[in-house]
């Protein structure tokens, strides 16, 4: 009697699986440069256990005045990804959603949630930003958002979320207190 490998059909179950669940990127930034607001990343150890984050300090030649983040989600969970940073002068900054970029695609992300807010005395203040939860419309589109190119409004199961890609993506303005402990939570997955 032969005996029947498994091996092979892991390998084509994993390969299936792979790719109905492959991860994508979400990119997430927090730009004080048009004020030449100094950016400094907390707990960065952590966070890129997990995540990428960085000041790609490309915004001017001398300062970081940007945070750029990324993490991952497949189309078969909701991902939950947590980034920590701090102003370092008050002022107004520019926090932009968009999906990653990968080689040869464009994926949609859906964003459920967007929470910043001031960490004091080691617990959460509420959200600084409007609408975080893309509750409130207006034409279609999320009240105290801009956005730019097409991003869209969907339904996913019970909630509703907001589609953002590479090019097309959102932003809010918001003011900061100096030295602020900030934390920076995202709730998003892939749609295709």
């Amino acid at each position: 009697m032969k005996k029947f490998s498994t091996i092979p059909f892991l390998c084509v179950l994993l390969a299936l699986l792979s790719t109905a669940a492959s991860a994508h990127p979400i990119l997430i930034t927090f730009d004080g440069g048009e004020q030449e607001i100094p950016m400094v990343i907390n707990n960065a150890e952590i966070v890129r256990q997990k995540h990428s984050i960085y000041n790609p300090g490309h915004f001017k030649e001398q300062g970081k005045y940007a945070i750029m983040m990324s993490a991952k989600s497949t189309d078969t969970e909701w991902a939950e990804a947590t980034f920590y940073f701090s102003p370092k002068k008050a002022g107004t900054v520019k926090l932009s959603v968009r999906g990653g970029y990968l080689e040869g695609e464009t994926p949609w992300i859906v964003i459920r949630d967007v929470i910043l807010c001031e960490v004091v005395q080691g617990k959460d203040g509420e959200n600084l930003l409007q609408n975080g939860s893309f509750k409130e419309l207006e034409n279609d589109m999320p009240v105290s958002w801009n956005p730019v190119k097409t991003p869209y409004m969907i339904q996913i199961g019970t909630f509703t979320g907001l589609a953002v890609s590479f090019p097309s993506f959102v932003f809010q303005e918001l003011n900061v207190r100096e030295n602020a402990h900030l934390k920076l939570t995202v709730v998003f997955k892939t749609i295709f």
